[in-house]
């Protein structure tokens, strides 16, 4: 477990970690650029992943 509840475990105290944070995460371990563009079939450039961060407390 990373970080700390409140009282009663239903928030987190601080640091709350999203569900973008933990494919960031897993993207990194695979060796995916998360700040890397792909081109949409509409020709604009998306991100791989636009939110989230890696999370240390994991590696």
């Amino acid at each position: 477990a990373v970080g700390s509840s409140d009282a009663k475990g239903a928030y987190p105290k601080d640091d709350p970690i999203t569900p973008q944070d933990v494919l960031a995460t897993l993207y990194d371990h695979l060796g995916i650029d998360t700040d890397r563009h792909y081109i949409d079939h509409f020709g604009r450039p998306i991100k791989a992943l636009p939110f989230g961060r890696k999370l240390t407390e994991l590696m």
